[in-house]
């Protein structure tokens, strides 16, 4: 009797066993997510497949078309000089946004003083340069053109003006064991204007991805995400102002 009821548990045993799948290795890292809905009241975070933005020139209030071939011929002809030692004036614009903040709880993520304060940091390092400084929106009636910026730059003392608008795509990965991992791929599209003849001697779109772990220090996800989308709009920045330093030192002096 006894070693049929032992046969019986056998079996119940493997039956038990064959009926679930044998366990499988966790997958290292899970994929990334695009954050859309949670921060889109962000003036930072540009969800992919956002309506499109304003051009950078546009809200410059730049007329790509319409403009007599003799103002052509004129900006063409210039030949552009600066002082010796030159003051520079920095600029950040916000992207534009089509979503209200108000369709969304999370703290609006704004990184522009950080970012801001990294260029001028950078700029006031260039040889040519002998000063940097912000250049206050309050001084700009609002929205900035041109002719705006090159007329608060003169008020200012400066002889360039540097503009930078930012915009980043943010994603997030949450992984089997430890803390949540944000990816921030920023670009930051800039130019730099002379305030005398309002000509562009540099231009350029210069895009960064940085990754990092949520840190105890950052209290919030949106510490995290901030501090990161930061380091990649700087990183982007300090790459944009070593180009600037190759264009302004090629720039003739002017004769005093």
């Amino acid at each position: 009797m006894r070693p049929s009821i032992g046969i019986a548990l056998c079996v119940l045993a493997s039956t038990a066993c064959a009926g679930q799948p044998a366990p499988q290795d966790p997958s290292p890292e899970r994929p990334w997510q695009e954050i859309t809905e949670q921060y889109a009241s962000s003036r930072l975070v540009r969800p992919r497949g956002s309506p499109s933005e304003a051009s950078l020139a546009q809200e410059l209030g730049l007329r790509l078309e319409g403009q007599n071939d003799s103002t052509i011929a004129q900006l063409l002809a210039h030949r552009l000089t600066l002082p010796g030692q030159i003051s520079i004036g920095v600029l950040h614009m916000p992207p534009a946004r089509s979503v209200p903040a108000w369709y969304s709880r999370e703290p609006a993520l704004t990184f522009g003083p950080a970012v801001q304060d990294s260029a001028l940091a950078a700029a006031s390092r260039l040889a040519r340069v002998r000063r940097a400084v912000p250049l206050p929106a309050l001084v700009l009636n609002g929205q900035p053109s041109v002719g705006s910026l090159r007329e608060a730059a003169a008020r200012l003392q400066v002889d360039v003006v540097l503009v930078y608008r930012p915009t980043c795509l943010l994603f997030e990965r949450y992984p089997f064991i430890g803390s949540i991992t944000y990816r921030a791929s920023c670009t930051l599209e800039a130019i730099a204007i002379d305030v005398r003849s309002g000509i562009f001697p540099y231009a350029a779109a210069v895009t960064r991805d940085v990754t990092d772990r949520r840190l105890r220090q950052d209290m919030e996800p949106a510490g995290a995400i901030v501090r990161i989308a930061t380091a990649a709009s700087a990183s982007a920045m300090a790459d944009f102002v070593i180009g600037f330093a190759s264009i302004l030192s090629a720039i003739p002096r002017a004769e005093p």
